[in-house]
């Protein structure tokens, strides 16, 4: 990336198969930055690994595990997540006849 002049991410995608954990690992000090990262995992050992790893910056916000060792998913900074009050105080209001 620094070779690039790159010093954000908004969009990452990871996919692979089975390097993921290195990747991450190796952006350490870009997570912060990286709005969305969407990866693959093949492992029960990396799927818990990468939650780890992202645990501090991003939040899960979607995901597929076809089996427990492999699955896709995807992680939001969570600098973009609203405040639960936020999202937790919207009502719905629906017509009472």
């Amino acid at each position: 990336m620094a070779a690039q002049g790159m010093n954000a991410i908004d969009i990452l995608k990871i996919d692979t198969e089975g390097c993921e954990v290195h990747i991450l690992r190796s952006l350490k000090r870009f997570l912060p930055t990286i709005k969305l990262i969407y990866l693959e995992y093949h492992s029960d050992r990396d799927r818990r690994l990468i939650d780890l790893l992202l645990a501090e910056t991003h939040s899960l916000w979607r995901g597929h595990a076809d089996l427990i060792y492999r699955g896709e998913f995807c992680y939001l900074n969570k600098k973009l997540i609203p405040d639960e009050k936020v999202t937790h105080s919207t009502e719905i209001a629906l017509p009472l006849d």
